[in-house]
């Protein structure tokens, strides 16, 4: 599996890539250098757990609620 931690129009987010042809994405933040350190942090602590693409869309909500 590869992490990424990607930034778009949306703001910063992370992807997660479980093979070539599939991967799934979150936007968590607007886009700042803050938050860029908090969603580089978050996307190790997911490396670390050996997160998979289909736990993301709720980790990702429970990191907005909890930097909200």
């Amino acid at each position: 599996m590869e992490y990424v931690v990607r930034e778009d129009e949306k703001g910063i987010g992370i992807e997660i890539r479980e093979i070539a042809e599939r991967s799934v994405s979150e936007t968590l933040l607007p886009s700042t250098p803050e938050n860029l350190r908090k969603a580089t942090d978050f996307a190790k602590l997911l490396a670390e757990g050996l997160v998979f693409a289909d736990n993301l869309p709720e980790l990702a909500e429970d990191f907005r609620t909890e930097t909200a």
